[in-house]
């Protein structure tokens, strides 16, 4: 039971650890995305000229297989996402995940806080399958916009399962170890008592 909660303990701390490298990484994408803009943003420009061309640099970047910036404007309409093209120009205030997270709603509300993180299920790029993800967004105010990036959680459930089987495997071991040394005792205290009988 102790090593049992020892490894519940231990699988926490794992999973704490990485969503709080995760999160680090998406607020150094979301700078990046920050970054690349502020020449555009700063000009104090409201054309349209200028925001596709803020568009056009936020869609030429990428990093990894699966990570990319998406833009809604504050109404729920997406701007910019350039692995679901599909999605350019829909009104997808309303969009829910498969758990009931309504997905923009909520990046967009973090985006008017000044930034924040957004859990939901969303369709990874490379295969095609929904996967949980985690977000941040940023607001332009001026431009009404919210800019996202995010990055997928299925290898931490991997990480974690294996952390789950070595546990396993402990404790099968210790098991093990624990009804050797039990099975040995009673022989031995057996095999005591019947000599000291024979005797």
């Amino acid at each position: 039971h102790q090593q049992q909660g020892l490894a519940q303990r231990e699988r926490a701390l794992v999973e704490s650890a990485y969503m709080a490298a995760r999160q680090t990484e998406l607020l150094n994408h979301a700078d990046v995305a920050r970054s690349l803009i502020a020449p555009l943003y700063d000009t104090k420009r409201e054309d349209a000229a200028i925001r596709a061309e803020a568009l056009r640099l936020l869609g030429a970047i990428s990093y990894g297989i699966d990570g990319y910036y998406f833009v809604f404007d504050t109404g729920g309409r997406n701007l910019m996402h350039p692995r679901q093209p599909e999605l350019v120009n829909q009104d997808l205030w309303d969009l829910r995940d498969t758990q009931g997270v309504p997905v923009i709603r909520e990046l967009i509300a973090r985006g008017h806080e000044g930034g924040g993180f957004v859990r939901y299920l969303w369709q990874k790029p490379s295969t095609q399958t929904l996967t949980p993800k985690i977000a941040y967004a940023i607001s332009l105010p001026r431009w009404n916009w919210v800019i996202g990036t995010g990055l997928y959680l299925d290898d931490i459930q991997a990480t974690l399962n294996l952390v789950d089987q070595q546990i396993d495997d402990n404790v099968n071991a210790t098991m093990r170890w624990i009804a050797g040394i039990a099975v040995l005792g009673v022989l031995i205290i057996g095999g005591s008592g019947l000599v000291l009988n024979l005797s």
